[in-house]
Order: C-alpha cells, then sequence, then structure tokens
C-alpha cells in the first residue's frame, strides 16, 4: 500500500479513493506526522511502532498525540544547523540536488526542516536519517519558534490556498486533512503547537461570541446536548466559514447549511503566542 512505504506516496494513495472509501478511514487513522516531526516511541510490535507525536497537544497523552506507525518510516532526527525553513506551499518535492531527482515527493505545508544553506533559488536542508536534500527557496520560509501569527485578513488568505483539498479523516497534510488537521497545519506554520483535535482546540484562545466574529477567528459546532464541539472551521465574513467535512468532501469557504448554522455555537481568537487555558 503505498500510504505504508518509505516515503509515503501519499498523492498515488489518495487518487485511489473515492468518498466512500475515505468515510471507512473515519476512526481508523488518529492523525498523521510529518516529516522530520519529532515523536516519542514507547514500543514496537512486529514491524510497527506505538509512538506518540509531540507537536499535536491532545487531551488523549500529557505529551501529544499518540498512536501507530510502521517502523520502518520512523529515522533519527535531522542534524540541526541553528536555523530552520518550514513549507509554505501546499506540498512540495524534495530534490536530491537543485533540479535533481526526487528523494521524497509531497513533503506537506508546514513541514520545518534545518537549513544548510542557500545558493541560486534552492535551499539545502537536512533530512531525518541523515540524509540531505533540496528545496525551491520560493516554497518555504524562514521558521520561528512560537513566531508572530499574521492578522485575521491574512491568516484567511493563507487559508484559501486549500480550498478544492479533498477531506481526509486524521489528515494534517496539505494534499488531505480534516476540520482540525487544517487548523492544526495553519498554526504549525507559524511555529504553535496547536491541539490537534477541536475538543481539545475550544478550550484555547479568547472566547469570541458570534455576533462578534472577525476573519480568521475559529468557530465551533455543537450538537445538541454536547459539551464537547463535533467539527470546527475559519470565519471568513458573515455566517461564512472556510472548513473541509465529509458531506462536502473537500475544503470549501461558503456561506452555512440552516442545520449547520444551528450548530454554530461560538468562536475562539487566538493571538501570539497560542493562547492557553
Amino acid at each position: 500500500m503505498a500510504v505504508l512505504q518509505c516515503p509515503v506516496l501519499l498523492r498515488d494513495w489518495l487518487d485511489e479513493q473515492d468518498q466512500p472509501t475515505r468515510k471507512e478511514l473515519q476512526g481508523r487513522i488518529e492523525s498523521q506526522l510529518l516529516l522530520g516531526e519529532t515523536v516519542r516511541v514507547d514500543a514496537q510490535v512486529d514491524g510497527w511502532a506505538k509512538v506518540v507525536a509531540l507537536s499535536q497537544p491532545s487531551h488523549k497523552d500529557a505529551s501529544g498525540y499518540p498512536g501507530w506507525v510502521r517502523s520502518a518510516q520512523l529515522a533519527t532526527p535531522a542534524v540541526e544547523t541553528g536555523v530552520r525553513v518550514v513549507v509554505t506551499a501546499r506540498a512540495v518535492d524534495v530534490l536530491s540536488a537543485p533540479d535533481g531527482e526526487v528523494l521524497i515527493p509531497d513533503v506537506s505545508f508546514a513541514t520545518v526542516l534545518p537549513e544548510v544553506h542557500r545558493a541560486s533559488g534552492w535551499v539545502h536542508v537536512n533530512l531525518p536519517g541523515n540524509g540531505r536534500g533540496c528545496l525551491p527557496e520560493a516554497k518555504v520560509a524562514t521558521y520561528r519558534q512560537s513566531g508572530p501569527l499574521p492578522t485575521g485578513d491574512d491568516f484567511v488568505a493563507i487559508a484559501r490556498q486549500f480550498i478544492g483539498v479533498g477531506f481526509l479523516p486524521g489528515g494534517i497534510h496539505g494534499l488531505g486533512f480534516d476540520c482540525s488537521g487544517l487548523i492544526h497545519m495553519l498554526y504549525r506554520r507559524f511555529g504553535h503547537a496547536f491541539p490537534r483535535d477541536a475538543e481539545d482546540a475550544f478550550e484555547f484562545g479568547q472566547d469570541i461570541q458570534i455576533d462578534d466574529l472577525q476573519p480568521g477567528d475559529i468557530v465551533y459546532f455543537t450538537r445538541p446536548h454536547a459539551t464537547k464541539p463535533y467539527h470546527c472551521g475559519i470565519n471568513t465574513g458573515p455566517l461564512t466559514i472556510l472548513h473541509t467535512t465529509y458531506s462536502d468532501g473537500r475544503c470549501v469557504d461558503g456561506g452555512l447549511i440552516d442545520q449547520r448554522r444551528g450548530y454554530l455555537v461560538n468562536g475562539r481568537r487566538f493571538l501570539s503566542p497560542v493562547d492557553r487555558p
């Protein structure tokens, strides 16, 4: 299976799926790991590793998001250089050299790698497992841990590059994500370890009433008699939301259907650094 290979052939795997197939993945994929993401390995059994994703805050584990990955997909951390870059395109290939062969296809938005040097429009980076590769300079930015967040309007503009990307349960990749995965990914790009799931993120930030929502605020939806949200999105205008759902099958920016409008409970506003409860 393409998604279990190393490197993962994510685009090929996604292209094989239709909507019913995606629905069957609900509850089976916990989350994803981006290239170079640090994990704690708690156990290894029959070629699988039980890990905790340390940069994905969750109530499921005090250290991060727990789950299982193929042991073959783990490697030693990339050698640090004191400077890092973050991918700003939806996805980009890591090449062996400027205009060289593809080493790792479709590296996601918000992936962070140590920078070695820059030359002629290319950034040379260290890779996990003592490797080295190249990225187009136009598709990365200097990474800053807990860096400044963009304005609400700029946050919306960045999010809009993902309109049309398919819904993927548990996804946090520029080629496929779920509702909270998109928001987690956007904050990660700016150096913030934002909660992975909507129910955890609901506890963060400043509470904003529906009538006071501004572009860039995160909105939450809760079903009747529930205490935790089941869905979230990004406010882009009066009752206009950028979000991704199974029913839409992709990331959309538009008005709310009547049923979902009735489930909209409030918004949260996050400043820099991301406000914690």
